[in-house]
């Protein structure tokens, strides 16, 4: 199933998004159209 979603003119934000699933998360989101926000703590 491949599914499709378009958040164009979105704006999204994704805590924990420096790797990993929150990276892979950010990844797609923006690929999609979004404007993403990342907030990570090291």
């Amino acid at each position: 199933m491949n599914v499709q979603y378009d958040f164009t003119d979105k704006v999204t934000l994704v805590v924990g998004g420096a790797d990993g699933m929150g990276l892979a998360t950010s990844e797609l989101l923006a690929t999609s159209g979004a404007k993403v926000v990342i907030a990570d703590f090291n």
